[in-house]
């Protein structure tokens, strides 16, 4: 099983918003873990802009995932 420290998936997110720094459907950049505990970089974007996003990111960088999710109407609490 492959480890993935914290502070590598910290670096892939900041690459990941240089790459989607341009890009509109964007909701929001974070980290997240999976069922099995390991830590990967998720996209929040709104459903239809999901394929045009799709197209800029890869499946992974370095080794740590890149999740998307659709997200739609983020408000503020």
């Amino acid at each position: 099983m492959t480890t993935t420290s914290i502070r590598q998936v910290l670096n892939v997110k900041e690459q990941v918003k240089a790459m989607l720094q341009d890009a509109d459907g964007v909701n929001g950049i974070g980290v997240s873990w999976d069922d099995e505990g390991i830590p990967f970089v998720q996209v929040n974007v709104e459903p239809q802009l999901r394929p045009d996003i799709q197209l800029l990111l890869p499946h992974d960088i370095d080794g740590v995932l890149i999740g998307i999710e659709d997200i739609s109407d983020v408000h503020a609490l």
